[in-house]
Protein backbone atom coordinates (compact mmCIF):
# COMPACT_ATOMS: atom_id res chain seq x y z
CA UNK A 1 0.00 0.00 0.00
CA UNK A 2 3.13 2.70 0.59
CA UNK A 3 4.84 1.77 -2.64
CA UNK A 4 2.78 3.55 -4.99
CA UNK A 5 2.56 6.28 -2.90
CA UNK A 6 6.02 6.57 -2.43
CA UNK A 7 6.44 6.57 -6.68
CA UNK A 8 4.15 9.47 -7.32
CA UNK A 9 5.96 11.61 -4.26
CA UNK A 10 9.39 10.52 -5.80
CA UNK A 11 7.36 11.85 -9.42
CA UNK A 12 7.02 14.70 -7.53
CA UNK A 13 10.04 15.15 -6.84
CA UNK A 14 11.22 15.11 -10.13
CA UNK A 15 8.92 17.39 -11.54
CA UNK A 16 10.29 20.18 -8.62
CA UNK A 17 13.68 19.46 -9.85
CA UNK A 18 12.99 20.30 -13.69
CA UNK A 19 10.83 23.31 -12.31
CA UNK A 20 14.10 24.82 -11.11
CA UNK A 21 15.62 25.32 -14.04
CA UNK A 22 15.40 29.00 -15.91
CA UNK A 23 13.42 28.84 -18.74
CA UNK A 24 14.09 29.60 -22.19
CA UNK A 25 12.35 32.85 -23.65
CA UNK A 26 12.31 32.37 -27.44
CA UNK A 27 12.52 35.92 -28.88
CA UNK A 28 10.36 37.59 -31.34
CA UNK A 29 7.16 38.59 -31.97
CA UNK A 30 4.25 36.44 -30.35
CA UNK A 31 0.99 36.28 -32.75
CA UNK A 32 -2.12 34.95 -30.92
CA UNK A 33 -3.50 31.91 -32.88
CA UNK A 34 -7.11 33.16 -32.76
CA UNK A 35 -7.30 37.11 -33.93
CA UNK A 36 -9.11 39.23 -31.30
CA UNK A 37 -8.47 35.90 -28.96
CA UNK A 38 -9.23 38.21 -25.72
CA UNK A 39 -8.12 42.01 -26.78
CA UNK A 40 -12.04 43.09 -26.54
CA UNK A 41 -11.02 44.09 -30.47
CA UNK A 42 -13.55 42.75 -33.18
CA UNK A 43 -11.32 40.95 -35.83
CA UNK A 44 -12.32 41.21 -39.81
CA UNK A 45 -14.81 37.94 -40.42
CA UNK A 46 -13.51 34.80 -42.18
CA UNK A 47 -14.83 33.45 -44.44
CA UNK A 48 -14.95 29.52 -46.00
CA UNK A 49 -14.60 30.63 -49.81
CA UNK A 50 -17.21 33.31 -51.47
CA UNK A 51 -19.91 34.48 -49.58
CA UNK A 52 -23.43 33.52 -50.94
CA UNK A 53 -26.24 35.99 -51.16
CA UNK A 54 -28.71 36.24 -48.26
CA UNK A 55 -32.57 36.76 -48.97
CA UNK A 56 -33.75 37.99 -45.81
CA UNK A 57 -37.44 38.60 -45.00
CA UNK A 58 -38.46 42.51 -45.07
CA UNK A 59 -38.27 43.63 -41.34
CA UNK A 60 -41.64 44.18 -40.04
CA UNK A 61 -43.00 46.05 -36.51
CA UNK A 62 -43.39 43.04 -33.60
CA UNK A 63 -45.90 43.78 -31.23
CA UNK A 64 -44.80 42.23 -28.35
CA UNK A 65 -42.02 39.32 -27.45
CA UNK A 66 -43.70 36.89 -24.64
CA UNK A 67 -41.66 34.11 -24.45
CA UNK A 68 -38.08 33.29 -24.57
CA UNK A 69 -36.73 33.13 -28.15
CA UNK A 70 -39.68 35.35 -29.39
CA UNK A 71 -42.76 33.08 -29.48
CA UNK A 72 -43.78 29.11 -29.45
CA UNK A 73 -41.26 27.96 -32.30
CA UNK A 74 -38.65 29.70 -31.10
CA UNK A 75 -38.31 31.37 -35.00
CA UNK A 76 -39.39 34.94 -33.99
CA UNK A 77 -39.38 37.30 -37.49
CA UNK A 78 -36.93 40.09 -38.40
CA UNK A 79 -38.06 43.01 -36.46
CA UNK A 80 -37.87 46.45 -37.33
CA UNK A 81 -34.93 48.25 -35.43
CA UNK A 82 -32.97 51.44 -36.13
CA UNK A 83 -29.33 50.85 -37.37
CA UNK A 84 -27.96 52.90 -34.68
CA UNK A 85 -30.10 52.37 -31.61
CA UNK A 86 -29.48 54.95 -28.85
CA UNK A 87 -30.12 54.43 -25.37
CA UNK A 88 -33.16 55.46 -24.08
CA UNK A 89 -33.82 55.06 -20.36
CA UNK A 90 -32.65 52.50 -18.15
CA UNK A 91 -34.95 50.74 -14.79
CA UNK A 92 -33.53 48.76 -12.11
CA UNK A 93 -35.41 45.88 -11.62
CA UNK A 94 -33.49 43.77 -8.99
CA UNK A 95 -30.17 41.92 -8.14
CA UNK A 96 -27.88 41.60 -10.53
CA UNK A 97 -24.65 38.92 -11.11
CA UNK A 98 -22.44 37.91 -8.19
CA UNK A 99 -20.28 35.49 -7.30
CA UNK A 100 -23.10 33.22 -6.24
CA UNK A 101 -26.17 34.42 -8.43
CA UNK A 102 -26.83 34.80 -12.20
CA UNK A 103 -29.35 36.05 -14.02
CA UNK A 104 -30.66 33.45 -16.46
CA UNK A 105 -34.50 34.86 -17.51
CA UNK A 106 -33.94 36.77 -20.75
CA UNK A 107 -36.85 39.39 -20.41
CA UNK A 108 -40.32 39.28 -22.05
CA UNK A 109 -42.75 41.40 -22.75
CA UNK A 110 -47.17 41.38 -23.63
CA UNK A 111 -46.85 44.59 -25.64
CA UNK A 112 -47.75 46.64 -22.60
CA UNK A 113 -45.27 45.89 -20.31
CA UNK A 114 -41.81 43.96 -19.80
CA UNK A 115 -41.66 41.42 -17.33
CA UNK A 116 -37.57 40.61 -15.71
CA UNK A 117 -36.43 37.90 -13.13
CA UNK A 118 -33.42 39.23 -11.18
CA UNK A 119 -30.76 37.21 -9.85
CA UNK A 120 -32.68 36.03 -6.43
CA UNK A 121 -36.30 35.42 -7.94
CA UNK A 122 -37.73 38.67 -8.16
CA UNK A 123 -39.95 39.52 -10.65
CA UNK A 124 -40.71 43.02 -12.00
CA UNK A 125 -43.14 44.48 -14.11
CA UNK A 126 -41.86 47.69 -16.02
CA UNK A 127 -43.76 49.83 -18.38
CA UNK A 128 -42.81 51.02 -21.99
CA UNK A 129 -41.86 54.48 -20.60
CA UNK A 130 -38.85 52.95 -18.19
CA UNK A 131 -41.45 53.35 -15.19
CA UNK A 132 -41.18 50.22 -13.05
CA UNK A 133 -44.84 49.03 -11.98
CA UNK A 134 -44.96 46.13 -9.89
CA UNK A 135 -42.31 43.88 -7.89
CA UNK A 136 -42.86 40.44 -5.99
CA UNK A 137 -40.19 38.05 -4.75
CA UNK A 138 -41.23 34.24 -5.93
CA UNK A 139 -38.50 33.03 -2.42
CA UNK A 140 -40.37 30.70 -0.85
CA UNK A 141 -41.37 31.27 2.82
CA UNK A 142 -39.28 27.79 3.78
CA UNK A 143 -36.43 29.60 1.86
CA UNK A 144 -33.47 31.76 2.47
CA UNK A 145 -32.71 34.68 0.25
CA UNK A 146 -30.56 34.63 -2.44
CA UNK A 147 -29.80 30.73 -1.64
CA UNK A 148 -30.51 30.00 -5.45
CA UNK A 149 -30.99 31.80 -8.81
CA UNK A 150 -32.20 30.98 -11.62
CA UNK A 151 -35.51 30.67 -14.10
CA UNK A 152 -37.51 32.44 -16.92
CA UNK A 153 -40.51 33.76 -17.65
CA UNK A 154 -43.06 33.87 -20.41
CA UNK A 155 -46.23 36.53 -20.70
CA UNK A 156 -49.35 35.15 -22.13
CA UNK A 157 -53.13 35.62 -22.00
CA UNK A 158 -52.66 38.50 -18.64
CA UNK A 159 -50.85 36.02 -17.08
CA UNK A 160 -46.79 36.10 -16.58
CA UNK A 161 -45.42 32.71 -15.78
CA UNK A 162 -41.63 32.24 -13.81
CA UNK A 163 -39.95 29.90 -13.39
CA UNK A 164 -37.31 29.83 -10.29
CA UNK A 165 -34.72 27.62 -9.26
CA UNK A 166 -36.69 26.81 -6.06
CA UNK A 167 -38.56 24.31 -8.41
CA UNK A 168 -41.69 26.30 -8.56
CA UNK A 169 -43.81 27.65 -11.27
CA UNK A 170 -45.29 30.50 -10.72
CA UNK A 171 -48.91 32.14 -12.62
CA UNK A 172 -48.69 35.83 -11.61
CA UNK A 173 -51.87 38.71 -12.98
CA UNK A 174 -49.68 40.36 -16.02
CA UNK A 175 -51.33 44.29 -14.51
CA UNK A 176 -50.73 44.05 -10.61
CA UNK A 177 -48.55 40.94 -9.82
CA UNK A 178 -51.33 39.08 -7.96
CA UNK A 179 -50.87 35.38 -7.70
CA UNK A 180 -52.76 33.10 -9.94
CA UNK A 181 -51.18 29.51 -8.38
CA UNK A 182 -47.82 28.39 -7.99
CA UNK A 183 -47.08 24.11 -8.70
CA UNK A 184 -44.07 22.62 -7.52
CA UNK A 185 -41.94 20.20 -9.52
CA UNK A 186 -39.12 20.20 -6.75
CA UNK A 187 -36.59 20.72 -8.77
CA UNK A 188 -34.72 23.97 -10.63
CA UNK A 189 -37.12 24.59 -14.00
CA UNK A 190 -35.86 25.99 -17.26
CA UNK A 191 -37.93 28.60 -19.02
CA UNK A 192 -41.73 27.85 -19.66
CA UNK A 193 -43.24 27.80 -23.13
CA UNK A 194 -46.91 28.80 -22.90
CA UNK A 195 -49.38 27.16 -26.10
CA UNK A 196 -52.59 26.38 -26.72
CA UNK A 197 -53.53 27.14 -22.77
CA UNK A 198 -50.51 24.60 -21.77
CA UNK A 199 -47.57 25.59 -19.95
CA UNK A 200 -44.21 23.44 -21.22
CA UNK A 201 -41.78 23.34 -19.16
CA UNK A 202 -37.86 21.51 -18.37
CA UNK A 203 -36.52 20.58 -15.12
CA UNK A 204 -32.92 20.18 -14.23
CA UNK A 205 -33.55 16.38 -13.00
CA UNK A 206 -34.36 16.02 -16.59
CA UNK A 207 -38.25 15.84 -16.66
CA UNK A 208 -40.75 17.21 -19.30
CA UNK A 209 -44.08 18.94 -18.39
CA UNK A 210 -47.11 20.07 -19.23
CA UNK A 211 -49.94 22.01 -17.13
CA UNK A 212 -52.81 23.47 -17.41
CA UNK A 213 -52.16 27.01 -18.18
CA UNK A 214 -55.35 28.18 -16.06
CA UNK A 215 -54.94 25.88 -12.82
CA UNK A 216 -51.12 24.56 -12.74
CA UNK A 217 -52.29 21.04 -12.76
CA UNK A 218 -49.73 19.20 -13.89
CA UNK A 219 -51.23 16.92 -17.33
CA UNK A 220 -48.64 14.86 -17.92
CA UNK A 221 -44.43 14.39 -17.03
CA UNK A 222 -42.03 13.20 -19.65
CA UNK A 223 -38.74 11.31 -18.37
CA UNK A 224 -35.26 11.88 -19.64
CA UNK A 225 -31.92 10.65 -18.70
CA UNK A 226 -30.17 11.86 -16.31
CA UNK A 227 -27.10 14.65 -16.39
CA UNK A 228 -23.82 14.70 -14.32
CA UNK A 229 -23.37 18.57 -14.58
CA UNK A 230 -25.70 21.22 -16.47
CA UNK A 231 -25.08 24.93 -17.64
CA UNK A 232 -26.65 27.94 -15.95
CA UNK A 233 -28.89 28.62 -18.20
CA UNK A 234 -32.73 28.48 -19.12
CA UNK A 235 -33.22 26.67 -22.39
CA UNK A 236 -37.00 26.74 -23.45
CA UNK A 237 -38.85 23.73 -25.10
CA UNK A 238 -39.78 24.67 -28.97
CA UNK A 239 -43.87 23.56 -29.88
CA UNK A 240 -45.29 22.93 -33.17
CA UNK A 241 -49.07 22.55 -34.43
CA UNK A 242 -48.28 18.67 -33.43
CA UNK A 243 -45.62 18.42 -30.92
CA UNK A 244 -43.47 19.66 -28.22
CA UNK A 245 -39.63 19.75 -28.29
CA UNK A 246 -37.77 19.43 -25.07
CA UNK A 247 -34.07 20.09 -24.49
CA UNK A 248 -32.51 18.25 -22.10
CA UNK A 249 -29.39 18.58 -19.84
CA UNK A 250 -28.38 15.42 -20.84
CA UNK A 251 -27.80 16.06 -24.50
CA UNK A 252 -31.45 14.59 -25.48
CA UNK A 253 -33.70 16.11 -27.72
CA UNK A 254 -37.13 14.60 -27.34
CA UNK A 255 -40.56 15.57 -29.40
CA UNK A 256 -43.37 14.75 -27.70
CA UNK A 257 -47.65 15.30 -28.60
CA UNK A 258 -48.85 18.21 -27.36
CA UNK A 259 -51.98 16.77 -25.55
CA UNK A 260 -51.27 13.26 -24.50
CA UNK A 261 -47.25 13.61 -24.30
CA UNK A 262 -46.38 10.64 -26.05
CA UNK A 263 -42.79 10.28 -27.27
CA UNK A 264 -42.92 10.87 -30.54
CA UNK A 265 -39.16 10.43 -31.58
CA UNK A 266 -35.61 11.37 -29.43
CA UNK A 267 -31.82 11.97 -30.25
CA UNK A 268 -29.10 12.72 -28.55
CA UNK A 269 -26.24 15.41 -29.56
CA UNK A 270 -23.43 13.43 -29.18
CA UNK A 271 -19.67 14.46 -29.57
CA UNK A 272 -17.75 17.28 -27.94
CA UNK A 273 -14.96 19.76 -28.45
CA UNK A 274 -11.55 18.34 -27.87
CA UNK A 275 -9.05 19.81 -25.47
CA UNK A 276 -11.67 21.87 -23.25
CA UNK A 277 -12.75 21.52 -19.76
CA UNK A 278 -16.26 22.55 -20.50
CA UNK A 279 -16.36 19.84 -22.84
CA UNK A 280 -18.04 17.33 -20.35
CA UNK A 281 -21.30 19.44 -19.96
CA UNK A 282 -23.55 18.70 -22.97
CA UNK A 283 -26.28 20.64 -22.23
CA UNK A 284 -28.88 21.95 -24.70
CA UNK A 285 -27.71 25.27 -24.68
CA UNK A 286 -28.68 26.39 -27.98
CA UNK A 287 -32.42 26.36 -27.65
CA UNK A 288 -33.75 23.97 -30.23
CA UNK A 289 -35.67 26.16 -33.14
CA UNK A 290 -38.41 25.29 -35.87
CA UNK A 291 -38.00 26.35 -38.88
CA UNK A 292 -38.79 24.74 -42.33
CA UNK A 293 -39.56 21.65 -41.05
CA UNK A 294 -36.75 20.88 -39.47
CA UNK A 295 -35.06 21.12 -35.74
CA UNK A 296 -31.57 23.41 -35.33
CA UNK A 297 -30.63 23.04 -32.11
CA UNK A 298 -26.61 23.25 -30.26
CA UNK A 299 -25.25 21.75 -27.03
CA UNK A 300 -22.17 23.71 -24.99
CA UNK A 301 -19.93 20.87 -25.70
CA UNK A 302 -19.10 21.95 -29.12
CA UNK A 303 -22.27 20.54 -31.42
CA UNK A 304 -24.88 21.56 -33.54
CA UNK A 305 -27.20 19.68 -35.21
CA UNK A 306 -30.16 20.07 -37.80
CA UNK A 307 -32.56 17.18 -37.59
CA UNK A 308 -36.18 16.90 -39.47
CA UNK A 309 -38.85 17.75 -37.51
CA UNK A 310 -41.02 15.03 -37.99
CA UNK A 311 -38.84 12.11 -37.09
CA UNK A 312 -35.86 13.43 -35.49
CA UNK A 313 -33.51 11.58 -38.49
CA UNK A 314 -30.42 13.99 -38.25
CA UNK A 315 -29.43 15.79 -41.18
CA UNK A 316 -26.22 17.04 -40.33
CA UNK A 317 -23.78 17.98 -37.61
CA UNK A 318 -21.27 20.54 -36.94
CA UNK A 319 -18.14 20.74 -34.85
CA UNK A 320 -19.62 24.33 -33.23
CA UNK A 321 -21.37 24.85 -30.11
CA UNK A 322 -24.45 27.51 -29.23
CA UNK A 323 -24.34 29.16 -26.07
CA UNK A 324 -27.08 31.51 -26.71
CA UNK A 325 -30.60 30.68 -29.14
CA UNK A 326 -29.91 30.51 -32.80
CA UNK A 327 -31.81 32.14 -35.94
CA UNK A 328 -32.55 30.68 -38.68
CA UNK A 329 -33.29 32.94 -41.58
CA UNK A 330 -32.75 33.14 -45.34
CA UNK A 331 -30.89 29.76 -45.70
CA UNK A 332 -28.62 30.35 -43.03
CA UNK A 333 -28.03 29.46 -39.78
CA UNK A 334 -26.34 32.14 -36.97
CA UNK A 335 -25.17 31.22 -33.76
CA UNK A 336 -23.03 32.63 -30.73
CA UNK A 337 -20.29 29.66 -30.81
CA UNK A 338 -18.83 28.16 -27.32
CA UNK A 339 -15.65 29.83 -28.85
CA UNK A 340 -16.86 32.94 -28.94
CA UNK A 341 -17.21 33.75 -32.36
CA UNK A 342 -20.67 34.38 -34.40
CA UNK A 343 -21.05 31.91 -37.09
CA UNK A 344 -23.14 31.75 -39.96
CA UNK A 345 -23.97 28.15 -41.12
CA UNK A 346 -25.45 26.88 -44.60
CA UNK A 347 -29.10 25.81 -43.45
CA UNK A 348 -28.98 22.73 -45.45
CA UNK A 349 -25.27 21.54 -45.13
CA UNK A 350 -23.99 23.19 -41.59
CA UNK A 351 -21.24 24.30 -43.36
CA UNK A 352 -19.52 27.40 -41.77
CA UNK A 353 -19.94 30.21 -44.33
CA UNK A 354 -17.93 33.06 -42.16
CA UNK A 355 -16.99 33.59 -38.37
CA UNK A 356 -16.27 36.68 -36.81
CA UNK A 357 -14.81 37.09 -33.61
CA UNK A 358 -16.20 38.11 -30.29
CA UNK A 359 -14.25 39.28 -27.37
CA UNK A 360 -13.16 36.15 -25.83
CA UNK A 361 -10.84 36.11 -22.35
CA UNK A 362 -10.71 38.71 -20.37
CA UNK A 363 -6.81 38.97 -19.86
CA UNK A 364 -4.16 38.13 -22.95
CA UNK A 365 -1.72 36.83 -20.76
CA UNK A 366 -1.88 32.58 -21.15
CA UNK A 367 -1.37 32.90 -17.58
CA UNK A 368 -3.95 35.06 -15.94
CA UNK A 369 -7.35 33.96 -18.05
CA UNK A 370 -9.46 34.33 -15.13
CA UNK A 371 -12.42 34.09 -17.24
CA UNK A 372 -14.26 34.95 -20.30
CA UNK A 373 -16.74 37.07 -21.88
CA UNK A 374 -20.70 35.93 -22.14
CA UNK A 375 -22.31 36.66 -25.38
CA UNK A 376 -25.94 36.66 -25.87
CA UNK A 377 -27.65 36.64 -29.36
CA UNK A 378 -27.97 36.54 -31.94
CA UNK A 379 -31.10 38.94 -32.87
CA UNK A 380 -32.32 39.43 -36.58
CA UNK A 381 -33.14 43.17 -36.10
CA UNK A 382 -32.57 46.21 -38.84
CA UNK A 383 -30.92 44.19 -41.45
CA UNK A 384 -28.49 43.70 -38.69
CA UNK A 385 -27.54 40.64 -35.81
CA UNK A 386 -27.47 42.09 -32.20
CA UNK A 387 -25.17 40.57 -29.85
CA UNK A 388 -25.32 41.53 -26.55
CA UNK A 389 -21.74 40.84 -24.46
CA UNK A 390 -20.81 41.38 -21.02
CA UNK A 391 -18.27 43.18 -21.84
CA UNK A 392 -20.66 46.41 -21.89
CA UNK A 393 -21.14 46.64 -25.86
CA UNK A 394 -24.17 45.60 -28.10
CA UNK A 395 -22.88 44.88 -31.27
CA UNK A 396 -24.83 45.16 -34.64
CA UNK A 397 -22.88 42.76 -37.53
CA UNK A 398 -23.71 42.33 -41.44
CA UNK A 399 -25.73 38.98 -41.57
CA UNK A 400 -24.16 39.02 -45.39
CA UNK A 401 -21.01 39.13 -44.33
CA UNK A 402 -20.15 39.11 -40.45
CA UNK A 403 -18.54 42.38 -40.49
CA UNK A 404 -19.21 44.97 -37.61
CA UNK A 405 -21.49 47.37 -38.36
CA UNK A 406 -22.60 48.91 -35.23
CA UNK A 407 -21.90 49.34 -32.07
CA UNK A 408 -24.08 50.85 -28.93
CA UNK A 409 -22.53 50.71 -24.81
CA UNK A 410 -24.30 48.56 -22.69
CA UNK A 411 -23.75 49.98 -19.31
CA UNK A 412 -22.83 47.51 -16.63
CA UNK A 413 -22.46 45.11 -19.12
CA UNK A 414 -25.30 42.78 -20.89
CA UNK A 415 -26.51 39.57 -18.78
CA UNK A 416 -29.59 38.36 -21.26
CA UNK A 417 -30.19 37.42 -24.71
CA UNK A 418 -31.69 41.16 -26.55
CA UNK A 419 -35.28 41.39 -27.26
CA UNK A 420 -36.80 43.44 -30.06
CA UNK A 421 -40.17 44.90 -30.47
CA UNK A 422 -42.19 48.16 -30.89
CA UNK A 423 -38.72 49.49 -32.80
CA UNK A 424 -36.87 49.55 -29.48
CA UNK A 425 -34.59 46.86 -28.51
CA UNK A 426 -34.43 45.94 -24.58
CA UNK A 427 -31.65 43.87 -22.42
CA UNK A 428 -30.63 43.12 -19.04
CA UNK A 429 -27.76 44.76 -17.85
CA UNK A 430 -25.67 42.66 -14.98
CA UNK A 431 -26.03 45.02 -12.21
CA UNK A 432 -29.37 44.22 -12.22
CA UNK A 433 -30.42 47.33 -14.70
CA UNK A 434 -33.16 47.13 -18.12
CA UNK A 435 -32.27 49.28 -20.83
CA UNK A 436 -34.05 50.20 -23.65
CA UNK A 437 -32.70 51.11 -26.99
CA UNK A 438 -34.34 52.90 -30.15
Amino acid sequence: MMRPFAGILLGAGLVLAGCAEKDVVLPGERIPVRAGDGVGVIAAATTTGSVPSLALAAPRRLGDWPMRVGNAANDPAHATLSPAPRLVWSANVGAGDSRRHRITADPVSDGSRIYTLDARATVTAVGLNGAVLWSRSLVPPTEGAGEVSGGGVAAVGGTVYISTGYGRLHALDAATGGERWVQRVDAAITTPKVAGGTVYLVSRDNRAFALDAATGRIRWELPAAPAAAVMATAPAPAVTDRAVIFPFGSGEIVAALRQSGTRVWGTSVSGKRRGVAYNEVGDITGDPVVASGKVFAGTSAGRMVALSASSGDRLWTANEGAVSPLVVAGGSVFAVSDRAQLLRLDAETGEVIWRSDLPFYRNTRLKRRQGIYAHFGPVLAGNRLWVASSDGVLRGFDPVTGALSASVEVPSGAASRPIVFGDALYVVGRSGTLHAFR
